[in-house]
Parts: C-alpha cells; structure tokens; sequence
C-alpha cells in the first residue's frame, strides 16, 4: 500500500498510509458531529474527502459546486512575516486577486486589542481606503490576549504567580480585573472600526487565556450588540455591510451563461 504526503496543522509534511488516512477521516468526522450536534459525514463523502488526500497532484481542486469559502485570519500580518516589505492594502489585495480569498482582514502587527487602542486613529484610514479597492467583506480583527493585562505587561497581579502560592481568592479577583480592562479595549476597538466601515469584528483566539478571557469576549459582543439595537453604533453602517456583502455574492455567485463551443470559434474568428 502505497504512502499518501500530506500536512498536518502546523503545516509540518508527514507521510501516511491510506487506512491512516481513512482512520484520520473518520475519526474526525465522529468528533466533530459529536461536538457540533450534527450527522457525521456519509460514506460517499467520507470516500469523495480521501479521493482528494490520495491524489498525487500538487494542485488539486474540486468540483463546481463543492467549493468552501476562502477565509484568512490577520491577513495584513502574514506577509509581513514573511518579510515582504508591502502595504496594509497590498496584502489585502494579494489575498483577494492572487490567493483567492472570499473574506479579508484588516489587522495590527501586534495583533491584540490592547496594543491597537493606542493606535486605532490610524488604523481607521486605512480600513476606509481599504474598502474602496477591495470587494469581498472586510473584517478587523485582533485577540482579546488578556495575558497582556497582567504584570509586568499590565496593571493586574499575574494569577499565574498568585495560584502556586494558594492565593485563590486573589488570582480569581486579578482575573475579574482583566476582564474590565479587556472589555473596555474590545468594545472601544470594535466600535471604532464597525463605525469606521468595517464589515465586522473578528476576535481571534478567543479562550486562548483561559475561561476568563472567553466571558471578557462574551461581554464586549453583547455590549457591541447592545450598543446597535439601541442606535449608540449606527443602524445605517449595518445595512451598508450588509449591501457590500450582498453585492459581492450576486457578483461571484450569479448563474454564468453557458457559451457553445460555436459561439468561441466565431469571436475568435473575427475580423481584426
């Protein structure tokens, strides 16, 4: 049985075999039906899944109609990580033409909203002119990251140090005070950008610090929603978003008209 190359996660290359990779498939498919609440993939799609990980191609596609959204998060980042020396702009612009994403982000190099409020003044131009030369939905995104708010980075006791020594009660209250702070960055950030002309908010790697950074994230997006029925972020930039997005679906998704083989020849077959 021959080797299938693939990648794991982290995009190392590994070998496996094909009952590896079948075991991977359905195993996957189990858990994530498990943990969503929803019917595991069929056979039929579990067999279509393992056609495409055991062709040896290196570009591989699938059939009209069986495509999934192209999605990056932090795109203005992974560029520059790359050390290509390009604007804000020009990733997304990379991202949307050359690597088609059907979703863009807009984000800081530290990429945290602690970080960004500082600098939030200057982001906002960036997201309006960003717009105006792309099409898909533009998010702004950063991490919640409440790491940031304990010492030495931060105003709150580490809880990290707190916990070993038995200060329970204190480590839950350095916590609590995080919150606050995170919350207050969050809901700043966000309604800066929403109301700059972002599409939306993406807060990335939300729980990476644990329970409390998740209710910190929890509280800012009920907070952002409370802050639009009640008109305190204006309606008007949600129906803009929501024309933007629309506009970008009946672009790429409208019915193509098919075109005989007939009618090819005779355009290229015109007189000059």
């Amino acid at each position: 049985m021959r080797k299938i190359h693939t990648r794991i996660g982290s995009g190392i290359r590994i070998e496996m075999t094909e009952a590896e990779v079948k075991r991977d498939l359905e195993a996957g498919t189990e858990d994530a039906a498990d943990r969503a609440k929803i019917p595991p993939l069929t056979q039929d799609e579990l067999h279509y899944l393992f056609e495409i990980h055991k062709c040896p191609d290196r570009v591989v596609g699938v059939e009209k109609g069986k495509e999934v959204c192209l999605t990056y998060d932090s795109c203005t980042t992974k560029i520059k990580r790359a050390h290509v020396s390009i604007s804000k702009i020009q990733s997304l612009q990379i991202f949307e033409r050359a690597l088609g994403a059907d979703t863009l982000e807009l984000a800081h190099i530290d990429y945290s909203f602690k970080p960004v409020k500082p600098i939030v003044a200057f982001e906002k131009p960036i997201m309006e002119q960003a717009l105006l030369l792309t099409i898909p939905p533009l998010f702004y995104g950063a991490m919640p990251n409440l790491g940031l708010y304990s010492q030495p980075d931060g105003p709150c006791p580490n809880p990290a140090d707190l916990l070993p020594l038995g200060k329970v009660s204190e480590a839950r209250a350095s916590y609590e005070e995080a919150v606050e702070h995170g919350v207050k960055d969050m809901v700043y950030v966000g309604s800066e950008m929403y109301e700059t002309g972002a599409d939306g908010i993406n807060f990335d790697t939300t729980a990476a610090a644990g329970d409390a950074e998740f209710l910190a994230a929890l509280r800012a997006v009920e907070i952002l929603r409370k802050k639009l029925i009640q008109g305190e972020i204006s309606g008007h930039r949600l129906h803009e978003s929501l024309r933007r997005i629309k506009k970008a679906k009946s672009n790429f998704l409208k019915k193509v008209k098919k075109v005989s083989i007939d009618e090819v020849r005779a355009y290229f077959n015109r007189p000059a």
